[in-house]
């Protein structure tokens, strides 16, 4: 969610110009930090109004079609929210005050179920769960003044998703178009081990450069989150198209609309992959993994059990896009995974002349693979500074930091 976009009703003439730019873009699509670029050029290419990156996502204007197209169709975005107004937060009196101004009747009413989850940042409000009391308290009041009944609260299946992020004494509330993370795509059958999420798998395909006319490699693919991610792409796929959204339970809903945009999606997909994608693991239960999630998400890859360090792609230029183990559970041998790195960046030196390697680790071990990127994109994996290593290798590829 963005930062608040004035300082609320007592600084109205310092903050016009920002009340106008925050009413024009009232959409947001959230991120992981360091995917901003990536999903800034999604929503342009998605056609969508007048987008803005900012810290944690991409504001963008356009009508209720736009929302849910972006919803349908971005790839990297976690979340799209409707931002509906912002106020002082500075005590919990100031915090009510400001939701108790919000029109929440246009967005639930008494028949409907919400719940509220509120985010603390430097707030002199110190407990989430009461600051998203304080929230419910005042939607609860404002609905039922004006209908006469009060909507339930329901935490496990509500139709309505309100967020409240408080920032240094203000308030930003809105509404979770989806109602549930967007990386959750449907196929997954279980997380498995230290997954990366799909959205963060998409943004380093999107990253690399692939554009599905050559091979793609994943010689450590674990469950098979990238190979499918980019399957997806390549085929036109849009990765909201089987998912459940809150919106479609919302009064403002037009499900002609939604269903227009469904049934394009449907047209525009293609039946077959241009280049194939090859993936590997050492461990055969990723390789069974990987099956299950790849028939899942009903796309065909080609599977092998195989060790990365004795990798070799098949035939001419490719793309190698891989997420190697680096570290980030407690227990894990660094000096073994340094190795690891050392002796896959050997390989590649003799197998992989024309290839261009993207290789997402943490950042604390981007040297080992001692290969010479000829970019470092900055990427975050939940709180784990990491890095997307962009290699172009050809023969004699040479140590590098």
């Amino acid at each position: 969610m963005p930062s608040p976009a004035h300082r609320g009703p007592q600084s109205r003439d310092r903050s016009r110009p920002r009340e106008r730019a925050a009413s024009t873009r009232p959409w947001f699509a959230t991120c992981p930090r360091g995917v901003e670029p990536w999903l800034a050029a999604e929503v342009r290419e998605l056609g969508l109004p007048d987008p803005e990156e900012r810290t944690g996502g991409v504001a963008f204007a356009g009508d209720w079609s736009a929302a849910t197209r972006a919803c349908l169709w971005l790839r990297s975005a976690v979340r799209v929210l409707r931002i509906l107004g912002e106020g002082p937060a500075h005590s919990a009196d100031a915090l009510y005050d400001s939701a108790a101004r919000v029109d929440w009747r246009r967005w639930i009413s008494p028949h409907q179920r919400f719940r509220v989850d509120a985010t603390l940042q430097r707030s002199r409000i110190r407990h989430s769960g009461f600051a998203a009391l304080k929230v419910k308290d005042a939607i609860v009041d404002r609905v039922r003044a004006s209908a006469g009944k009060r909507p339930d609260v329901d935490r496990d299946r509500p139709d309505v998703r309100v967020r409240a992020r408080v920032l240094e004494g203000q308030v930003t509330f809105a509404l979770d178009l989806a109602g549930r993370p967007l990386h959750e795509r449907g196929w997954r059958e279980r997380a498995g081990e230290a997954p990366m999420k799909e959205t963060l798998a998409a943004a380093v395909v999107r990253a690399s450069g692939w554009d599905g006319a050559r091979p793609l490699y994943d010689p450590f693919c674990g469950g098979g989150t990238i190979g499918i991610e980019a399957a997806w792409k390549a085929l036109r796929r849009a990765p909201g198209l089987d998912g459940a959204f809150a919106f479609t339970r919302w009064p403002s809903h037009d499900e002609g609309a939604w269903a227009r945009q469904l049934e394009e999606a449907r047209d525009l997909q293609r039946r077959e992959l241009e280049a194939p994608i090859v993936l590997s693991d050492h461990d055969p239960r990723a390789i069974k993994r990987a099956r299950l999630h790849a028939r899942a998400a009903g796309v065909q890859l080609e599977l092998r059990r195989a060790d990365a360090r004795e990798f070799s792609p098949d035939a001419g230029a490719g793309a190698i896009v891989c997420n190697p183990p680096y570290g980030e559970r407690m227990g894990d041998d660094l000096d073994a995974i340094d190795q690891l790195y050392r002796e896959f960046g050997d390989r590649l030196k003799k197998t992989g002349a024309g290839c261009e390697l993207a290789w997402f680790t943490a950042f604390d071990r981007v040297r080992a693979l001692g290969l010479k990127p000829r970019r470092r994109v900055p990427f975050f994996n939940g709180p784990i500074d990491c890095r997307l290593l962009l290699v172009p290798l050809f023969a004699g590829s040479g140590r590098g930091r």
